[in-house]
Formats: structure tokens, sequence, C-alpha cells
């Protein structure tokens, strides 16, 4: 759900015109976190943005699916848009489990 909505927001916010890029990432970073990040080509958020003030219901939506499962948001503008998230691995599985997703 949060690579929809941020791919989402990609589409709809960012390219102006067919030639936008998105890439997705997903990394072990130790034993227990990994590193989810979405890049794309867009233009990027402003210099004055802030993510704790960020009230577009996609941002509420983004931050509001990382409390769950422990993740720690980050974004940036590195000639488009960089959303980083940490995942705690233990924390997203007993979320899981705690839902049954698992079966």
């Amino acid at each position: 759900m949060i690579l929809n909505e941020t791919n989402a927001n990609s589409v709809k916010y960012g390219f102006e015109g067919n030639n936008g890029k998105i890439i997705i990432s997903l990394r072990l970073m130790n034993d227990n976190q990994v590193l989810l990040t979405l890049a794309d080509s867009d233009k990027g958020p402003g210099k004055e943005f802030d993510i704790d003030k960020a009230s577009p219901l996609g941002m509420e939506r983004i931050k509001a699916l990382c409390k769950p499962v422990g993740g720690k948001l980050r974004i940036k503008n590195n000639g488009g848009a960089a959303i980083s998230i940490v995942i705690n691995l233990e924390t997203a599985a007993d979320e899981a489990a705690a839902h049954d997703l698992f079966t």
C-alpha cells in the first residue's frame, strides 16, 4: 500500500508530460531493518517542504501506513522526489501476525 500511494503521488504531482521514471528499491540494512526507497525524476518537493507539516491526503496516508510497521519516513529532493522508509522487520511481522496476513 505504501508503494501504491508513493507511486500515485509521483504520477499525480510530479510528471510533466510522459517522460518520467520511477525507481523502487528494497535493501536489507541489518538483521532487523529494510530500507524501501522510491525515487522519481519529477520536479521534486520544494525547498520549503516539511514532512511534519505536509497535509495532502496522499502524504497523510503514507505517514499513517508507516506507523504500524515502525517505519521512519524521509523525503528529499534529488532532482526529483526521493522517499525513503526504514522498516522495522520485527514490528512489521508482529503487525502482520496480528492481522493474520500470513495465513
